[in-house]
């Protein structure tokens, strides 16, 4: 193996690497390659001057770079290393090839820490694997998936993490070390929450097969930083393909929608500061929740005299609130004022495509559709229940009550109405306004 070779131990230099990758591979650290070897290309971003980069630490200038593997006692096991460039490039050669989930940390001459970053892309034999740049933003997600998983994980347990929250490195630099537990105790409770709710309702897709996927995902976003892409487009594309391959793969997007809310809720009930990264995870938890909502309404069989165009405007103007946001309070006002007038909106957009009805049968359908739209508003339910258990089944009483309530209305209607509404798209538009999250 060409393993790089230390030149000295007089810098007192004890760079580690962690691996979080299966039990399995660690029985074969060259995975299925025999001795062909892999590299590792990346940077430390900041360079000489050296950005940080460890969340609440000062900057530091990185010296050597290492990657390596988590001991079964917390230890940390060196696969191999190379020096940091003046420019804060490196290039790791003689790492195992076949290993996923591997991490790279870079130190300074001292012996500290300056951040690190956790490679989903499986290594190859005699090619280059190009990581993530490591800094604040990498180091924090590393931080959170140590604090909620431990010693090797599955590296998609990572890549879950990182769709629930992954931060700018401005943000993240600003977050305190006592502050990371409290972060990750929040994600932990979102993620629960979510497989939670998929699983009351029967997901099509299990819990290892959406893994796969969000991994899948994540290897593309870390490749798309690693070519120099900005951040916050890079991890939106990251967010909102990921619920949209999930979709296509099975999922259902009422489903979707449903836990994605449900995770938002979730992590707002254990973040209650308006720092940056709580701002940050919780737009990234609104857009996912956005993304599963419009492509439920896409897939509706027609509008309902406008209803499912009066939920699509809901929809975007929601969006667009959420991107302009720049504080957490302003994410709620932007759910806040979406919502309001959003009834009358609806009842209009009916009312109005079934002309000639007696006034009686109009405040029938008004009041049934007030009585949808409360039932979609359950999600205030939520912020009450006090495990992921409870969340779920007030999801599921949600979406039960109120997909019999659209059915039991346009039941109600004379033939020649009820003729001219579908079901599905009535179901849907209400769905799609009221998953959620339950910001107040």
């Amino acid at each position: 193996m060409n393993t790089y070779q230390r030149t000295t131990r007089l810098m007192a230099i004890a760079l580690a690497g962690a691996v979080l990758a299966l039990p399995a591979c660690d029985s074969d650290p060259s995975g299925s390659n025999g001795d062909r070897s892999s590299v590792l290309v990346g940077t430390v971003e900041g360079g000489e001057a050296g950005g940080m980069m460890a969340a609440g630490q000062g900057a530091t200038q990185a010296s050597v770079a290492s990657a390596g593997t988590l001991r079964g006692d917390g230890s940390l096991d060196i696969l191999a290393e190379a020096q940091v460039s003046a420019d804060g490039s490196f290039r790791i050669e003689g790492v195992p090839a076949g290993r996923a989930g591997l991490v790279v940390r870079a130190e300074s001459d001292s012996g500290e820490e300056v951040g690190r970053v956790i490679v989903h892309q499986e290594t190859i034999a005699e090619a280059e694997t190009s990581v993530a740049p490591i800094n604040a933003s990498s180091s924090l997600h590393a931080q959170v998936v140590l604090a909620i998983h431990g010693g090797n994980p599955h590296p998609a347990a990572s890549a879950e993490v990182g769709l629930r929250m992954m931060t700018s490195s401005e943000a993240a630099s600003t977050m305190a070390q006592g502050q990371v537990s409290a972060l990750a105790s929040a994600v932990a409770s979102a993620q629960s929450t979510k497989a939670a709710v998929l699983a009351s309702v029967g997901s099509e897709l299990d819990a290892a097969a959406r893994a796969e996927l969000v991994l899948a995902a994540m290897v593309d976003l870390e490749q798309n930083l690693s070519a120099g892409a900005q951040f916050q487009s890079a991890h939106r594309a990251f967010v909102e393909g990921t619920i949209s391959t999930l979709i296509d793969a099975g999922v259902d997007a009422r489903s979707l929608a449903a836990a994605e809310a449900a995770a938002a809720t979730s992590i707002q009930t254990r973040l209650s500061s308006e720092d940056a990264v709580h701002f940050e995870t919780l737009r990234t938890q609104m857009r996912a929740n956005l993304e599963a909502r419009a492509r439920l309404l896409a897939q509706a069989d027609g509008g309902t005299a406008g209803v499912a165009d009066v939920a699509a405007q809901v929809i975007a103007e929601l969006r667009a609130g959420v991107e302009a946001a720049a504080t957490v309070a302003e994410l709620r006002a932007a759910v806040t004022d979406t919502r309001a007038g959003t009834e009358s909106r609806l009842t209009s957009a009916v009312v109005a495509g079934l002309p000639g009805l007696p006034i009686d049968l109009i405040s029938s359908i008004e009041a049934e559709l007030r009585i949808a739209l409360v039932e979609a508003e359950l999600w205030g339910s939520l912020e009450a229940a006090a495990s992921s258990e409870a969340k779920a089944a007030a999801v599921s009483s949600w979406a039960t009550n109120l997909e019999a309530r659209v059915q039991g209305w346009i039941a109600t209607l004379p033939s020649e109405v009820s003729d001219e509404v579908s079901v599905s798209a009535s179901v849907v538009a209400f769905a799609a306004l009221g998953a959620g999250p339950a910001f107040r």
